[in-house]
């Protein structure tokens, strides 16, 4: 006979339906809106920092949310069809009229970024606070 230990685990499948359930946060819609409102806290603070105040170049930065295979995606990016020259802006240019760079995108992006996550973390926590019930 063999000798050794056994454990009683109760409660295992209650955990385990859990862990199912949290898969399902990727579809919950709050968590998409969250990701939603992360880009627009970082596409308001882009537009914030444009050198200018109205124009092309605002109207430039794109936001976007959306779920592929079950992973949701955000980006905020600056559209070259609306405003070709936002890179040149961002980072200046030589040439026979050289000017210099106006950073806008990065310094938007390095102030947000120890921000982000946090609306998104809010939403998750609820959902599986949710799940826990």
């Amino acid at each position: 006979m063999a000798r050794g230990k056994y454990v009683k685990i109760e409660g295992l499948q209650a955990v385990l339906e859990m862990f199912d359930d949290m898969a399902d946060i990727a579809d919950d819609d709050n968590v998409l809106r969250a990701f939603g409102v992360e880009a627009g806290v970082l596409a308001g603070e882009v537009r914030r920092r444009i050198p200018v105040k109205s124009g092309l170049l605002l109207s430039a930065v794109k936001e976007k949310v959306y779920r592929d295979k079950g992973v949701i995606k955000a980006f905020v990016a600056m559209d070259s069809k609306v405003a070709p020259y936002a890179g040149l802006v961002e980072f200046g240019h030589g040439g026979k009229s050289p000017a210099p760079a106006h950073p806008y995108f990065r310094p938007a992006y390095d102030n947000f970024k120890n921000r982000f996550g946090y609306i998104v973390k809010s939403a998750i926590e609820r959902k599986a606070i949710a799940i826990a019930k």
